[in-house]
């Protein structure tokens, strides 16, 4: 074996130095492409971790809405509760002070009967004037209706003793006395329900038979009892078209037209003056609908033609013709009924209230 002769340098072997190379640029290539991955990976964890975070808010947005809505319906069950338990103590003391009331009279009676006997010789005191308004010598059936307020005045027997009432008005037609004999009452009632200079609206609106009384003693205080006596007597074309079936179908039917009529009438701020004609107009548009459940299904229809201004239908048209016959209320009424019955309107009709249904008939008629 020869030995390298000394001065001279060694030359090593280039397949180790080759292999060497090869892993450096691997180990390059894969750290570069593990960089790259790693950034992706971090994308894709934003992104899951950005639509978490937005799940998660939407479910507290929903859990905050449910807890509000669960503070509101506890807060709304509260009142009620405490309404009840106002209007409960109220009823009770209204029973205490009846039950007072009614032995006090107890007590000054037999007083009176005990001085009666002990002074049989002293002329009796002259009769005192009547507190209730009288004619021909006689109460009215109206003065001795029962009052509008009470603790039973929703049960059964004051509402037949009302519906009594009502039958007498629509028999006699005479209105200037119920409206004389009934205001005292609803006073009376008012007295009842006002706090603070305020009606208590809460204890009002429970009590049919006194918000009914109200609105028929301003109909006919607005109208005249003349006016309305005069619409009561019309005959009509048939049975069901006098004017004693009008006032049947605007004090009883279930859709409360006399209540929706002087409501609108209030919120529309008619002149008090037109109600006479409102009253009447109402009434015609009634007699003129054929068939009898279409004047409850377009009460809101009627009611709202019969609110119009007076003189609408002589306002200028540039649609019609000056000898072209002007459409009355009644005739613009039956053609929106028979289109509306059979679907050729855009919308339903019977589901538009009074104050929609002015923009529909409160036009210049063609």
């Amino acid at each position: 074996m020869s030995k390298p002769s000394i001065g001279r340098p060694v030359r090593k072997s280039t397949k180790s130095s080759g292999k060497g190379w090869i892993s450096i640029l691997l180990l390059i290539a894969l750290g570069g492409g593990g960089y790259y991955g790693y950034n992706f990976w971090q994308e894709l964890e934003m992104e899951r971790r950005g639509e978490e975070a937005a799940r998660n808010a939407g479910l507290n947005a929903d859990k905050r809405l449910a807890e509000e809505m669960a503070r509101l319906a506890a807060e709304k069950e509260e009142q009620d509760r405490l309404a009840e338990e106002e209007e409960q103590r109220r009823l009770k003391a209204e029973e205490e002070e009846a039950l007072r009331k009614k032995k006090e009279a107890e007590k000054t009676s037999d007083a009176q009967k005990t001085e009666e006997g002990t002074s049989k010789d002293t002329p009796p005191a002259p009769d005192a004037e009547p507190a209730i308004p009288q004619i021909n010598g006689e109460p009215s059936i109206y003065d001795k209706a029962p009052p509008l307020h009470g603790a039973n005045t929703n049960d059964s027997s004051r509402r037949k003793a009302f519906n009594k009432r009502l039958d007498n008005l629509l028999e006699k037609h005479d209105f200037d006395v119920f409206e004389r004999a009934m205001s005292a009452k609803v006073q009376a009632a008012m007295k009842e329900y006002t706090a603070n200079g305020r009606l208590t609206y809460g204890h009002y609106k429970n009590r049919p038979n006194l918000v009914l009384t109200v609105e028929l003693c301003y109909l006919i205080r607005s109208c005249g009892a003349a006016t309305v006596a005069e619409i009561a007597a019309m005959k009509g074309n048939g049975i069901d078209t006098r004017g004693i079936d009008f006032f049947e179908w605007l004090l009883r039917d279930k859709s409360r037209p006399l209540h929706v009529f002087m409501q609108n009438f209030a919120y529309q701020r008619a002149l008090p003056g037109n109600m006479a004609h409102a009253l009447k107009q109402l009434y015609t548009i009634w007699a003129e609908t054929d068939e009898e459940e279409d004047r409850s299904k377009y009460a809101n229809l009627a009611i709202a033609a019969s609110l119009i201004t007076p003189d609408i239908s002589n306002a200028p048209s540039s649609y019609r013709n000056e000898d072209d016959r002007i459409l009355t209320i009644s005739e613009v009424c039956a053609y929106l009924r028979e289109n509306d019955s059979k679907g050729k309107l855009v919308t339903n009709l019977k589901e538009l209230t009074v104050s929609q249904l002015l923009h529909v008939v409160d036009v210049r008629l063609p």
